[in-house]
């Protein structure tokens, strides 16, 4: 028997999606990459996926390029913690993707002495721009169902929440 407490709140969820996918786009944003398109949209009942895209290039050249990217993908995880701390709406799986793409970039660069300080630089750069994050997700949230927005939709955004 399934307790209505073991039941995913569907809302929740959602809106930790929204958060998460609008913490990449902001470090997208403020790393000076930009960002094309946010997406979030329901995948089954009780559940939501996301993904944002960018003009980065899935295979960073440069060790700045690796760097920014670590951002990127620490931002989701990162955004998501500043927002509901330590509270878990969603399975443990969250964000496993974009730990194994970190893991990869460091590995690759033979960086992870730097791990600490690009998240440290992720945390920062999110909460002085935390408004950023807000003004996406908000929007994200207030979609009937799945959202996508555009790169002029996110532009727009991120304009008017500096």
């Amino acid at each position: 028997m399934v307790k209505t407490t073991d039941v995913p709140n569907p809302k929740l969820i959602k809106e930790r999606v929204a958060y998460h996918e609008s913490g990449h786009a902001a470090i997208v944003y403020l790393v000076g990459r930009r960002v094309k398109n946010i997406q979030i949209f329901p995948n089954s009942v009780h559940d939501y996926n996301g993904h944002v895209e960018d003009d980065s290039d899935d295979n960073p050249s440069s060790l700045e390029d690796v760097k920014k990217s670590i951002c990127v993908l620490y931002g989701g995880l990162i955004a998501e913690s500043i927002k509901y701390s330590s509270s878990d709406v969603r399975p443990s799986g969250l964000g496993m993707i974009d730990k194994v793409r970190v893991a990869k970039l460091l590995e690759k660069e033979d960086i992870g002495d730097q791990k600490e300080l690009l998240k440290e630089k992720t945390i920062r750069l999110l909460n002085k721009n935390w408004a950023i994050v807000e003004g996406l997700a908000e929007t994200l949230i207030q979609s009937k169902d799945g959202c996508s927005l555009n790169e002029d939709d996110v532009i727009s955004i991120i304009n008017s929440n500096k």
